[in-house]
């Protein structure tokens, strides 16, 4: 799944132009969020996200959950 891109990315990151253009504060509190959920992301739009092996299904599922409220949250008015 990915995010909406409306809440964060207004279109596909494929240059730092794009990625300046991002919405740096609801990826801040976006991150924060998941922090509080005790799920760490990179603090920085800038930064990657990466999965391994020694990440469960359980642990993508919670990842999922939290980030599916986190965005909930910023898209409320």
């Amino acid at each position: 799944r990915s995010f909406r891109r409306s809440t964060i990315w207004s279109r596909p990151i494929r240059n730092m132009a794009d990625a300046k253009a991002s919405r740096r504060d609801r990826f801040a509190q976006w991150a924060e969020s998941l922090r509080r959920e005790g799920i760490l992301v990179p603090p920085s739009p800038f930064e990657a996200l990466f999965l391994s092996s020694a990440h469960t299904a359980r642990d993508l599922e919670r990842c999922e959950r939290a980030s599916s409220q986190a965005l909930k949250t910023l898209n409320a008015p």
